[in-house]
C-alpha cells in the first residue's frame, strides 16, 4: 500500500536573515527620549540666586543684635582695663641713677670667690630685674640680704624684688639683760600704684659699702617661676618713663 507522501520539513531558519531593530531597541530608545525630556524639565540654579544669609525671625534677629552688643562691650571694657593698668613701677625719675648704684654694688658681689652656684643664679636675676627697672618682670622673686654677725648679735641690709614691687629694708638682733630682740625697718618700697621712700638715699650708699665689706656674708632666696631670658631685652627703659 502507497503511503501518503509526508510533507518535506521547512527548511531551518536562519536567523541572521531575520530584520534586527536598530542597536538598543524601541525600549532603549524610549528610555533615551523619556530622559532627555527629564532633563529638560530641570530648572537649572545659578550660582547668583544662592542666598548669603539665612533670614532669621525678628525674635531671634533682635537676640542676636542684643548678644553681638554684649560682646562689643565686653571687648571695650577689657581694653580700658589694659589701657588703665599702669605700665611702670611708681618710680620718680631720681630714682633711676639710685637703681643703677644698686645694680653696680651687687655686680661685685659676683667676684666673691665663696658665692655658691644657687647665690649666683640668684644675684644675676636680681640684676636682670633692676636693671629693667620702671618696668615689672612677670615671675621674678628675689631676695638678698647682707648679714653681720658678731657675738650673737647680727645687723642685714635687705633687698626684696618681685614682679610688682621693690623693698629695701635693714634690721638686725640685739642682745640685752633679760634675752634679745629684734628689729627692722623699711627705708623704700615701690609698687605698681605707690612708692613711699623713708631714706632710700642714705641706704643704698650704705649697702654700696657693705658689698665690699666681706664681713657681711651674703644670703639669697630664689622663688622665681619663669625663664626670664624670654622678656625682651630694653635699652634704656628710663627713658619711656621720662617721656611718659
Amino acid at each position: 500500500m502507497d503511503s501518503e507522501p509526508r510533507p518535506k520539513p521547512a527548511p531551518d531558519s536562519d536567523d541572521s536573515s531575520r530584520p534586527r531593530p536598530a542597536e538598543g531597541g524601541r525600549a532603549q530608545d524610549e528610555f533615551t527620549r523619556s530622559g532627555s525630556d527629564r532633563a529638560s524639565n530641570v530648572p537649572e540654579i545659578e550660582n547668583d540666586d544662592t542666598p548669603d544669609f539665612i533670614d532669621l525671625p525678628p525674635d531671634i534677629e533682635d537676640e542676636q543684635e542684643t548678644t553681638d552688643e554684649t560682646s562689643g562691650d565686653d571687648e571695650d571694657d577689657a581694653s580700658d582695663d589694659e589701657d588703665s593698668s599702669p605700665k611702670y613701677m611708681a618710680f620718680d625719675q631720681d630714682d633711676a641713677g639710685l637703681i643703677s648704684i644698686l645694680s653696680t654694688a651687687i655686680r661685685r658681689l659676683l667676684r666673691r670667690q665663696t658665692s655658691s652656684p644657687d647665690q649666683i643664679v640668684a644675684l644675676g636675676r636680681l640684676i636682670y630685674g633692676l636693671e629693667r627697672l620702671p618696668y615689672p618682670t612677670p615671675g621674678l622673686n628675689v631676695k638678698l640680704d647682707l648679714v653681720y654677725s658678731f657675738n650673737g648679735e647680727s645687723l642685714f641690709q635687705g633687698i626684696h624684688l618681685t614682679e610688682d614691687e621693690l623693698r629695701l629694708g635693714s634690721g638686725g638682733y640685739v642682745q640685752g639683760d633679760y634675752g634679745g630682740d629684734s628689729y627692722s625697718a623699711e627705708e623704700l618700697v615701690v609698687t605698681m600704684d605707690d612708692r613711699d621712700d623713708q631714706n632710700a638715699l642714705g641706704w643704698i650708699h650704705s649697702f654700696a659699702e657693705r658689698c665690699i665689706d666681706k664681713e657681711f656674708q651674703i644670703r639669697t632666696e630664689d622663688e622665681s617661676g619663669a625663664d626670664l631670658s624670654l622678656h625682651d631685652e630694653i635699652d634704656d627703659p628710663w627713658e619711656d618713663l621720662f617721656e611718659d
